[in-house]
């Protein structure tokens, strides 16, 4: 399952949605003063409603990640799946929280962190520190035109961890 959190357009999302398997499970949280869920963690095999749903996402009111981390720390802390991963885009001027706490409650959990700085104002080093702890990957993104590209990038390297290579023996 994916969790995207932020303050998007649609474009920026779909690109995620649509390299998910439908086996696969997508939750997309949009946040402002507080968090709301756009569309809860549900079947990616709905793309489509999923899309449509990221669509109506629009830029408002201040800024608060705290909330938006914990509701999909809480929705994928019970979901069964191999692989639980979140990416975070935001500018990272938020209202204060236990960002370090909610980071490390998602590692003790085995869901990952990501996150993508949007401008060159965003608070990069509270976002580098975010993916860092999280035990995912930093993106600083400066063109909006990229989000996209940088969606389904960590789209598929976070799915890369859920690949085992090992050898096996079949039966």
């Amino acid at each position: 399952p994916f969790s995207l959190a932020g303050r998007v357009r649609w474009v920026y999302g779909t690109s995620a949605a649509e390299r998910l398997v439908p086996k696969g499970r997508l939750g997309v949280a949009e946040f402002d003063g507080d968090s709301y869920w756009v569309s809860e963690l549900h079947s990616a095999a709905d793309k489509g409603d999923i899309i449509a749903r990221i669509s109506t996402i629009e830029a408002s009111g201040g800024t608060r990640i705290y909330p938006a981390l914990s509701d999909a720390y809480d929705a994928l802390a019970t979901a069964t799946a191999k692989l639980k991963h979140v990416i975070l885009l935001t500018d990272g001027h938020s209202s204060p929280g236990d960002f370090e706490g909610i980071a490390s409650d998602m590692v003790a959990a085995r869901i990952t962190l990501s996150s993508v700085a949007v401008g060159q104002e965003a608070d990069q080093e509270l976002l580098e520190e975010l993916a860092d702890t999280g035990g995912g990957r930093y993106y600083m993104c400066d063109d909006p035109n990229s989000v996209p590209q940088i969606f389904a990038k960590e789209t598929v390297e976070a799915s890369k961890s859920a690949i085992n290579e090992l050898p096996f023996v079949p039966l």
